[in-house]
């Protein structure tokens, strides 16, 4: 399937439009909200003051231990902007939207423009990114900097296949700049620790599947490594010199040790609720700092699609920027699975960029299917499965009852007992004559008054569903008392 052209100037234009609805979600009254300062900022905006006042570490022990990089980000914002938690904020912000720019370079180079488009609009709007990008604390310069090194390597990835075309090699200092980008990301957050895994992994999947690129560019491969080695040799250094840096850590390693033990219990505990935090009702992160207590990162059609987006990888695995995608995701999801509490948004923060392409992906994948000439004759397909989405959500029927709003609370009874029977009454008529209408087009008018008719009829069961979609919301007994009447004053034979 040929990529779906978009002229460069709509391009740019959705691209400016996202990346505004992103300034407006990251720095809108950023010094307020989230209000106050949070333990962790409040630590993060001592230790930037330290920098300020003359410190270059490379580790700080303080605070549990912590990597440097976003301190010093800090520290130099504090010579513009005197106020702790405004320089926090921003640094934090300007990192949300640098990570969102470099992944839409990098999934339109590995899925091309539609694909990036809708991934950067995720980034932009999804509330786990927003969050992360408003709060002052250092995991976001883990996204960040996981992003900017996959880009990097993508970019050198391509030229060396441009080069392989051409019967020549890719000069061994391009291996240089993704390096470094891979060195720097070690010095964001703990689990930036399993980042390198990624592309020790995803060289042997090219050794599989592409052997000689990887046998032709084996040299800049090697200094990619070499460099990151480097970059990271001093942070290394002071770990093996200081072993008791990070101990107040330890009881989050607890699940590991039992599992060392021979008791798997923890283990498959803390995986279970963190494979729940992406579209399971309740499995969110409870901290209110990261998220709205109990909710997933997708809900509603994002949930579907962040699915569908996953089995789409899973079948194209043999291609590289999906086996990339995959890689990237089961590697930095690995810390989370293995270490208490979860779910725990913050630790997970460097699965961000793979989880947000994934409706992206499920989007244009969809799309595909229906382009297909084969697809032509089943082209109301994708329509009707739309309108069928929708009247879920407005009668509320399951799966689609986990997101509907309560809009019960504070009416009165006769106004609650309306909104729940009258406004879903009218869509259920509505959806009954679409199908009867839409089956049978040539019945005419006898099939409207047929259509009719049966909706009439329907009254009584779709007052039993008004009921139990009331019960299911847990409102006061009045209210269902009101159903109730109105089901023995309705008499339709």
């Amino acid at each position: 399937m040929t990529e779906v052209r978009i002229p460069r100037k709509i391009e740019i234009g959705v691209l400016i439009a996202i990346v505004l609805i992103a300034i407006i979600f990251r720095f809108a009254a950023f010094s307020q909200v989230p209000p106050g300062l949070h333990y962790d900022e409040a630590v993060d905006a001592k230790l930037a003051q330290s920098i300020r006042s003359g410190a270059w570490p490379i580790y700080f022990e303080e605070g549990w231990g912590r990597e440097p990089l976003y301190h010093y980000l800090v520290g130099f914002t504090l010579n513009l902007i005197p106020d702790p938690a405004s320089a926090l904020r921003l640094v934090s912000g300007v990192l949300g939207l640098i990570q969102l720019l470099a992944a839409y370079f990098l999934f339109r180079i590995l899925f091309g423009v539609p694909t990036a488009l809708l991934g950067a609009a995720w980034i932009a709007v999804l509330f786990w990114t927003v969050s992360t990008s408003r709060a002052g604390l250092r995991n976001i310069t883990l996204a960040s900097l996981a992003t900017l090194t996959a880009l990097a390597f993508w970019q050198m990835l391509r030229d060396a296949r441009r080069k392989m075309q051409g019967s020549t090699r890719l000069p061994l200092a391009s291996g240089i700049l993704p390096g470094v980008l891979l060195g720097l990301t070690l010095y964001t957050y703990q689990p930036a620790r399993v980042v390198p895994l990624i592309y020790l992994l995803f060289v042997g999947y090219l050794f599989w599947r592409d052997r000689e690129l990887v046998r032709a560019n084996w040299r800049a491969f090697a200094i990619f490594f070499a460099s990151a080695l480097l970059v990271t040799l001093p942070l290394i250094i002071f770990l093996l010199a200081h072993p008791g840096a990070e101990t107040a850590r330890a009881f989050q390693t607890e699940p590991i040790r039992a599992l060392l033990q021979g008791n798997f219990a923890p283990v498959i505990e803390t995986a279970t609720a963190t494979l729940r935090m992406f579209t399971v009702d309740g499995g969110g992160d409870p901290q209110i700092l990261y998220n709205l207590s109990g909710r997933p990162l997708f809900i509603g059609l994002g949930s579907l699609l962040f699915v569908i987006g996953l089995l789409v990888s899973v079948v194209r695995f043999k291609r590289p920027a999906y086996a990339f995608m995959l890689i990237w995701l089961a590697v930095t999801l690995l810390p989370n699975l293995v270490t208490a509490p979860a779910p725990f948004f913050y630790r997970a923060i460097a699965t961000q960029t793979p989880v947000a392409v994934m409706p992206a992906l499920a989007t244009v994948a969809l799309g595909e299917m229906l382009q297909r000439p084969s697809s032509a004759r089943r082209s109301w397909l994708a329509p009707l499965v739309m309108v069928l989405v929708a009247f879920g959500f407005k009668a509320a029927a399951a799966p689609f009852h986990l997101w509907a709003p309560d809009a019960y609370q504070g009416a009165p009874p006769t106004s609650a007992a309306l909104i729940a029977s009258a406004s879903k009454l009218a869509g259920f008529t509505l959806f009954t004559r679409l199908l009867w209408q839409g089956g049978a087009p040539a019945a005419g008018s006898v099939a409207t008054a047929a259509s009719a008719a049966r909706c009439m009829r329907m009254v009584r069961l779709f007052i039993m569903l008004c009921r139990s979609g009331v019960s299911a919301g847990s409102l006061q007994p009045h209210v269902r008392r009101a159903c109730k009447t109105i089901q023995w004053r309705v008499q339709i034979r």
